[in-house]
């Protein structure tokens, strides 16, 4: 069995076949969304975390959100690892196991991943001048619309 770390460490992001175990730490209520073929769909985002990494996994298959608990041990199959968080689609394979510790501090970062906090608030000016891809919160009234 591995663990977190070791998956997301890895460099592949194909269906990956062993076994991972981690205790939910944190679990959002189902969001609802349409995809590219005008279906409506279900996904769950939860924390799951071991003893050295938390780790954001969203769930596809809405059969399957009931064992995605908060405070449960669960060992995931057949997941897909990409851009820093796990995929569980309805091929993936959940168990319930045997309980696990995680420390506080992977159970903060868990909440984290799935429900990040708010940008910090900032002038108009210091947003234009921010990094790339830097989350920002703007206050102001807007003076002019141009179309």
């Amino acid at each position: 069995m591995s663990t977190l770390e070791e998956i997301m460490n890895m460099d592949q992001s194909m269906p990956y076949d062993k076994s991972a175990r981690g205790r939910v730490v944190f679990a959002s209520s189902p969001e609802t969304y349409t995809n590219a073929n005008g279906e409506t769909k279900q996904s769950k985002s939860v924390a799951i975390a071991d003893d050295k990494k938390a780790v954001k996994v969203v769930l596809y298959d809405p059969t399957q959100f009931n064992k995605l608990i908060e405070g449960k041990t669960i060992m995931l199959r057949n997941f897909i690892r990409r851009d820093g968080y796990i995929i569980l689609t309805r091929t993936s394979r959940l168990f319930p196991t045997q309980e696990i510790e995680v420390p506080d501090s992977r159970v903060q970062e868990g909440k984290a991943l799935v429900n990040p906090p708010a940008a910090p608030m900032v002038s108009l000016r210091e947003a234009l001048r921010s990094p790339p891809k830097t989350k920002t919160t703007v206050c102001g009234k807007v003076i002019q619309d141009e179309e």
